[in-house]
Parts: structure tokens; sequence; C-alpha cells
């Protein structure tokens, strides 16, 4: 009995301490959790303490959630006004960044399937989100909540982790204060619809010609598969807007936010769009490059949203004149080269073949290695085939330049080779075998006409022209200022006007290309190029008749100026020389001309392109020493290179005789006076000793030498009275001298009668 109640007893204590266990377990596992609780709490605060002076640092940069509430009021709110752009004088609008005849407005009567298909296709778990922790990093914001932020409230500022940050707590708050709901509102109120369209209400008004309100699921889905990416819209892309707008009803339909019965409707659903805006067709030039470059300053999303002021440079007259000219206008564009300005710009989008129009800088690379306009090059045929007057022979860089040569000026430029010529080329903004727009034409030449300065603003090493004067938001705070312009060295202010100065030199251009334009300009035309400037405005033109285009917009370009003319830099020599040689002019000379050269490259010798030449009157011939004086003639030649003689005789250029009038029929020696030794024609060399016989009636006696058989001038190497024999010597020492040389002996009798003698050698040392 005993040892069963022991036994029961020891099952009892058993009982009881497996039931203590169990009653302990929840206890232990409650103080358990509480120590994980409070770790995770400490954890939680030892990382909130950690991210407070960075979430200090991100709330200085922000800006009140409450300017949402500003920008979108449906009476007030800025992002009702579209970004105006204005003329240059700031005081008339010439174009504002919306769709013609669609003004933006926000929405008085939601479509739900729009909203549903922006949620679906933007953040399908946009209602259950609610608040991210701001201090997850991503790369990007993402959300409708942070997008409409890192849009609306922190455009200005550039992208990275601390532009998301922001974004994720000025969501957090704006979903707090004012609500899911209403954040949805906004961002379809604000959402880019490609075309400068922005909100729902503008987008069904542009693209389906219905309010928001009255859309179908179809088009509701085709424009939230437009808001994702605006570029595929129906007037770009109008399949694939339908491709993309049948993912978004897919997606719709696996959220369960539409029914399969909907879906079916809306996909099968034929979309009919309404008409592209004439406008947005054939949209201005001036205006792409302006949008062009102000996006890439203030960024797509700061410009497009609205609500800014933009004065341009834009010209407005001007523009308004030059698209007046009809339709033979072609393309223009017209910029200040003195501050990198664009004035007007007319279908000037385009490139163009243009390596013609480079030619002025290839003579620029010429003067750069010490020529001038006035050197003399040769424009000759390679071979004997050729068009007569096609080639001009000898003639000046000024007038080769002028009739848009490149032959004369290549073998100068060949040993720079072609690396060195792109380089150069580059510096002006283009490169061989490139084409060109108006633009790059008119930005190249403007450097010349700023006297080797490229102004515009952008990167120092690569500045571009500018369309914008300064950008202001609605606040008036000045978001961009380029009213002052900046400024690269191209090449020097010599060389520049070296060019200008031959482009403006309306006396070298023919009747054909004379403009009939009010004032001065330096000009050049190839193809279906003209270009023409001055110190103040640079016009290109593009088109079936440029240089008539050309007249017009360049009157109308400098019309109430005042006349600037072209000024020399100090540094150049000016110097009369003779054309076309470029020498110092001598008394041969047939035109002389006032140019101008760089220190230290101006002429020092006489000219030696022409060269007078005695001639026989009685057979054409050289003439020579045996032609008797009263039949020669003096003549005026150009002295020309062999490969010069097909071109001279095909341009009808007479060149001298190659034959001497040695044995003229009138040459009768009438004197017994001559030159004993040497013997006519007789070669010889070294030192030598001439012996002359005189007659009987002789007083006086001069031995002389000249080269040729026309000497220029003659060496005296004696001279005396007869003495009394009838010979007279005289020393020459011929060493260094060589060819033809005539020998003449002169007389003197008593009664005052010349008489001469003469005879011919050759020298050979």
């Amino acid at each position: 009995m005993s040892r069963l109640i022991e036994t029961y007893a020891l099952l009892k204590r058993r009982q009881r301490r497996r039931a203590a266990r169990r009653r302990s377990l929840p206890q232990r596992l409650l103080r358990v959790g509480a120590g994980l609780l409070g770790a995770l709490s400490l954890l939680a605060a030892l990382v909130a303490l950690a991210a407070w002076p960075l979430f200090q640092w991100l709330a200085a940069g922000m800006p009140p959630v409450t300017r949402l509430a500003e920008l979108m009021d449906a009476q007030t709110g800025e992002l009702l006004q579209p970004t105006y752009i204005y003329d240059r004088t700031g005081t008339q609008i010439w174009a504002a960044l919306q769709p013609p005849g669609v003004t933006r407005q926000f929405t008085s009567s939601q479509n739900p399937y729009l909203a549903q298909a922006f949620v679906a296709s933007q953040q399908p778990d946009y209602w259950q989100a609610g608040e991210r922790p701001w201090w997850l990093l991503d790369e990007r914001p993402g959300g409708i909540a942070e997008n409409l932020a890192a849009k609306l409230l922190l455009a200005e500022q550039a992208d990275g982790w601390a532009k998301t940050l922001r974004a994720r707590l000025l969501a957090n708050e704006a979903l707090s204060r004012y609500g899911p709901q209403q954040i949805l509102v906004w961002a379809l109120d604000s959402a880019d619809f490609g075309y400068w369209t922005f909100g729902q209400e503008s987008a069904a008004q542009l693209y389906f010609g219905k309010p928001a309100g009255q859309l179908t699921l179809g088009q509701a889905a085709l424009l939230a598969a437009v808001a994702q990416a605006p570029a595929l819209n129906p007037f770009d892309a109008p399949e694939l807007a339908r491709a993309y707008q049948r993912l978004v009803l897919t997606s719709m339909l696996d959220q369960d936010m539409i029914s399969p019965a909907e879906f079916d409707t809306a996909f099968a659903e034929d979309l009919q769009f309404a008409a592209m805006p004439a406008g947005l067709q054939h949209p201005s030039s001036f205006l792409e490059l302006l949008v062009s470059q102000l996006e890439a300053e203030l960024g797509y999303a700061r410009l497009h949203a609205g609500g800014l002021r933009v004065t341009s440079t834009l010209d407005a007259a001007l523009q308004q004149e030059i698209e007046g000219l009809g339709d033979k206008v072609g393309e223009v564009a017209v910029l200040d080269p003195i501050n990198g300005q664009m004035l007007a710009l007319h279908g000037a989008g385009r490139a163009h073949p243009a390596a013609e129009m480079l030619l002025p800088f290839s003579y620029l690379e010429v003067f750069a290695m010490g020529y001038s306009p006035a050197s003399l090059v040769w424009d000759l045929p390679a071979g004997d085939e050729f068009e007569a007057g096609e080639y001009l022979g000898p003639t000046t860089l000024r007038a080769a330049l002028a009739a848009g040569l490149l032959r004369p000026v290549q073998p100068l430029l060949d040993p720079l080779g072609p690396t060195r010529a792109a380089e150069d080329l580059a510096a002006f903004g283009w490169q061989p075998g490139q084409d060109a727009t108006t633009i790059d034409v008119a930005a190249a030449y403007g450097v010349l006409a700023a006297r080797g300065l490229r102004a515009g603003q952008g990167d120092p090493l690569d500045l571009q022209l500018s369309t914008v004067l300064f950008v202001a938001d609605a606040q008036n705070r000045v978001l961009l200022n380029w009213t002052v312009p900046q400024f690269s060295t191209i090449t020097s202010a010599d060389l520049a006007y070296l060019v200008s100065d031959v482009l403006a030199d309306a006396s070298q251009r023919p009747p054909e290309e004379q403009l009939a334009v009010e004032r001065p300009l330096a000009f050049f035309s190839a193809g279906g190029w003209a270009l023409g400037y001055s110190p103040q405005r640079v016009v290109a033109v593009w088109g079936d008749m440029p240089a008539t285009v050309l007249a017009a917009a360049y009157d109308a370009a400098h019309r109430d100026l005042p006349l600037r003319a072209w000024e020399a830099p100090a540094s150049l020599v000016a110097i009369t020389v003779c054309v076309p040689s470029g020498q110092l002019p001598d008394e041969d000379c047939p035109q002389r001309r006032r140019e101008l050269f760089l220190p230290g490259t101006q002429p020092t010798m006489a000219d030696t392109l022409f060269e007078r030449v005695a001639l026989s009157g009685l057979n054409g011939q050289l003439a020579t020493v045996f032609t008797p004086q009263e039949f020669v003639r003096q003549q005026l030649f150009l002295r020309l290179p062999e490969a010069a003689t097909a071109w001279a005789e095909a341009a009808g250029i007479p060149q001298p005789p190659e034959r001497f009038d040695t044995l003229s029929p009138l040459n009768v020696q009438t004197v017994s006076s001559r030159i004993a030794r040497p013997e006519a024609f007789a070669v010889v060399g070294g030192a030598l000793t001439l012996l002359a016989e005189l007659d009987e009636a002789a007083e006086f006696y001069e031995i002389q030498v000249g080269q040729g058989l026309w000497p220029d001038e003659w060496i005296s190497l004696a001279e005396g009275r007869k003495g009394s024999g009838d010979q007279v010597r005289a020393a020459w020492d011929t060493s260094g001298l060589s060819g033809l040389w005539a020998i003449q002996l002169q007389t003197l009798d008593a009664e005052g009668v010349l008489q001469r003698t003469y005879s011919i050698v050759t020298i050979e040392n």
C-alpha cells in the first residue's frame, strides 16, 4: 500500500513538473520576445539617431510640400500656364510650349478608367503601398507620389541619391497631408503626354478631341500608355501606341480592375484619333533649337512643366520678313557674330553637302603659312586637254579665292596633310566630308566676322550659338542668364581679316555675282549656298535661288543698324605691290594695288614676272647686237614656267620668240675696226686677253662686254686714245661666267663719228 502511495506521489510530482514546464514556456517565450523587441527598438533608435544628421541635411534642401497645392491650384496654379517664349525685346510672346488650340486646364470630371489605367501602368500597388521608409535608397524616385514630387518640386535638382531621398520624404508628407486620391489627380493633371501636352484634359482634347471625362476604357488605356512613353504617341507611332495600350488593358485585367467583358470591348475598339494641329506638323526650326538648348540647361521636366518666361534672341520682325520672302526663301540662318546669338532661322533643320563652302578656310591656312592675298599662284591645267579660259594662269590668292578655286592653293596645302587640315577645320565647327546645316555654315563664318573669335554659350571648348537671353519663373527668379556671351579664340584677327578683306572685295567678283545690297558685304557662294557677312551680321542661305534670297535677307538683317566698316588690325603692313606677282612694282609693272601683309611677309624684291624684251622690227626675232638700232623695239612679256606653255597658247598670251636676229640682211659691217681675238662664236673660259684692231681714222676706243645677244648693260674692260699701233688689248677674267656674251668695240674718229662692231662668244668654265 505504502509502495503504491509512493508510486502515485511520484507520478503526481512528475505531472506537476511537466505542468510547470508547460506553464513557464510562454513566459519564457514572452521574456525572449521582450528581449528581441527591446533589441530591435534599440537598433531602430540607433539607426534613427545615425540617420538624423542625414535627415536634417536633406530637409534643408527641400521645398515645402504645400508648394504642390500652389502649383496645382485649379484657378491660379502655375502649371496652368505653359512656358512662354518671348522675342528678344521681352515684350512680344512669340510661341508657347503647348499644342496650338489646346490650352492647359485641370480636369473637372475624373475618368475612373483613366485613373485605373494610370495606376495599373505606373504603380499597381499604389493604393496599398502608403508611405515608404525614406532611408531605403533606390537609384531613382519610384512610384506615383515620388515621381510627382521629383518632377514638380525638385525639377531643378540633379538626379542622384539625394534627390531620390528628398522625393521620398516629400511624397510621404504629401500622402499624409493630401491623401492618395488627391495625389493621383495631381499626377494625372501634370503628366506629360508628348507634344508639349501636359495633363489628362489637354491630352484628351489633343488626341481624341473630347473632354477627359468622356474617354472610353480603350482611349483611357491608350493615354495611360502615352504617359509612360510620350514618344510613343498616336501622332508619331500609332501602331506602337496601340500595342502599348493593349499591354495596359492586360495589366488592368490581371489586377481585377476591369472585367473580361470590358477588356474584350476595349481591346477590340477602333480608336479614332483627332487630326494633328498644323503647328505641330511643321515646328519652327528656331523653336526646336531653343527647346533643345533649354532642355540641356534646365532639364526636360522643368522646362515642359510650364510657368516659365523665356526671353529668346529672336528678332521677330526679321524672322517675319524672311518668312515673307515666299517659296524661294529656302533655308536661312541669321546670327550676330559679336555675341553668338541666333536672330532668325527658317527651315534650317537639315544638313546639305557643303564641302565647297570650306574653301575660304583653306585659304586662311595658306595665309597662316606666310602668304598674302597678293601672293602669286599658278592656275594651270595638268595636261594638254582643257577648255580655253578655264584656267587663270598666273594669278593672286585674292583673285583665286574670289573665283572659288582650290587648284592654285592645293600644292601649298598638300604638305599639311589631311589630318592637320581636318583638325584646323574642326575648330570652325566642320569636319571634311560631312554635310552642314545653315547654322553650321553661319557659325563658321561668324568666326571670320568676329575677327577670329567664336562667341556663344556652353562648354568653352565647344561654344554653341545661343537662342536664349534669360529664363525666369513665376516668382521672377532668374533660372538662366545668357545675356553675357563667352568667347574662345579660333584664329588670329590678322588672318580672319585677310580672308574677310578678300571676300568683301567686290572688284574681284564677276558681274553675275554682284549683289544688289544696300551696304558692303563679304560674300561667298558655291553650289546651292550663298553667304554674306559684315562685322555685325552673318546670313547663310541654302536653296534654289540662294544669292537672291541672301540679298533680301542681308538688307533686312542690317536695317536700322549703324554702318560699320571693316577695320584692318593695326599689326598688318600695307604696301603697294605689282599684280599679279605680288612683288614691288618697277617701271614695267602693268597694274598696282595696295595690299596687306602679316608682319615680316611683305615683299622686298622688284617685280620679276614681267620682262621687257628687245625685238627686231624686221623679222620679230630677238634683237641682238647685230640688229640695227633703228629697227630695235621693246615689248613686255610674261615670264612663264614651262608648265604654262599650253595654257598661254590657248589663252592667246604672246611669248618671246626663241630665235635670235643674228644675220640681219641690213647688218652690214661698214668699218674696218674689228675684234680679232677671240674669234666670233668661239667657246672660251678662264682669263682672256681681248685683241682689237682699229682702223686708221679711229682716235679713241672702248672695249665692252655684256651678257646675252642683246645685253641690258655693258661692262667696260678698256678705253683710251689709240697709240702708234693699230692694235689694242683688254684683260677679261670670265671665271664664274657662263652662256652667251657679246663683245662690243666702240671707236670715235677726229670728227666725233661713233662706230661700233661686235662679236659673240660662249663662255664655259
